[in-house]
């Protein structure tokens, strides 16, 4: 299965020059705990940013969040994969780099999606509920399973 099957398209991004309170109002709008930082005229992803590295890399340094733009303490190291990649491979990679959100990018490297650990984790309970249920149908027919 594509990653594309999956990942979100309404993916909430900011410019890599606004401010840290922006990301952080942004956030507690979209009720979500990262921003992915962009190019706004590619829409090519550069970066992210999490609440937490706002509280850490902003607020618990000393630094005024009104005044401290988002590439100073974004993630830039920022690790994206191609929309028609295999789901069990972004699951080693994710695995492998120890992260927790991949960009989803199009064949011209511009923004299309993200996907989420927690995402991942959806999509295999729902994999193993239908598993179950072909089992228990199979059960119920009294059917010998294989």
């Amino acid at each position: 299965m594509k990653i594309s099957e999956i990942c979100h398209t309404d993916v909430v991004c900011i410019d890599q020059n606004a401010m840290a309170e922006e990301a952080a109002k942004l956030m507690e709008k979209s009720r979500i705990g990262s921003l992915i930082a962009i190019e706004q005229s590619s829409r090519k992803p550069i970066g992210i940013i999490t609440d937490r590295d706002i509280v850490t890399k902003v607020v618990a340094a000393g630094n005024d969040p009104k005044n401290t733009k988002v590439s100073e303490f974004m993630s830039s190291d920022l690790y994206t994969e191609n929309q028609n990649t295999d789901i069990a491979e972004i699951i080693n990679v994710m695995k492998e780099k120890g992260i927790r959100r991949v960009p989803i990018v199009d064949n011209e490297n511009k923004l299309c999606g993200i996907v989420s650990l927690d995402d991942l984790c959806l999509m295999v309970d729902k994999e193993q509920d239908n598993i179950a249920d072909i089992i228990r149908k199979q059960i119920s027919k009294k059917q010998p399973v294989h």
